[in-house]
């Protein structure tokens, strides 16, 4: 190949303008060749600062108010007949969005908080506890109060088995407008 290039195509030596127009070649498609790189450089980038990429394996825990106050009955039925019908559709659209993520249910009532049912990607699990008439959910309490304290530190409990490169959140659904926790949060 390299003779060739010396001698020409026929065996003659290469014009002036062969070389030119072969190194204008050898430019552009350098040029090709960084441009791409430059995109996928740009595109990795966008990638590894995209919050919705860091983390695809959520471990999500809802905790539910169960005080005396989820049987006011400002909103019709009541506070507690709309959480259980919200619960079902979140628990729907949750699985949907995040199929490979984990879901866990609590409920908080009479100052502690107790786990109904722990990390799951099972949906059917909470959609019969939540459809459940006899359900531990339904089952409001008329003593006690809310707290806020022990539900940080029982949701802390929670997830020191969830593997750290998993995303840990939780989300409350707080119907107690206070808390009985002396400490400071």
């Amino acid at each position: 190949m390299q003779v060739e290039e010396q001698n020409g195509i026929n065996g003659q030596k290469p014009s002036k303008f062969d070389e030119y127009e072969n190194q204008i070649l050898l430019n552009q498609l350098e040029q090709q060749k960084n441009k791409k790189l430059e995109k996928k450089v740009e595109i990795d980038k966008k990638f590894i600062n995209s919050q919705e990429n860091k983390n695809l394996i959520r471990y999500l825990n809802l905790v539910v108010d169960l005080t005396h106050t989820m049987n006011i009955q400002d909103l019709k039925p009541s506070r507690l007949s709309l959480t259980i019908q919200n619960l079902d559709v979140f628990v729907k659209q949750f699985f949907d969005k995040n199929p490979l993520s984990m879901l866990g249910l609590a409920v908080c009532k009479d100052g502690v908080c107790q786990q109904l049912i722990d990390f799951s990607s099972n949906a059917d699990t909470f959609l019969s506890i939540i459809g459940h008439p006899r359900s531990q959910i339904r089952q409001v309490s008329d003593k006690g109060d809310f707290s806020l304290q022990y539900l940080i530190e029982e949701q802390i409990r929670q997830f020191i088995d969830a593997p750290l490169y998993a995303n840990k959140e939780v989300l409350v659904i707080q119907s107690s407008p206070c808390t009985i926790d002396t400490g400071r949060l």
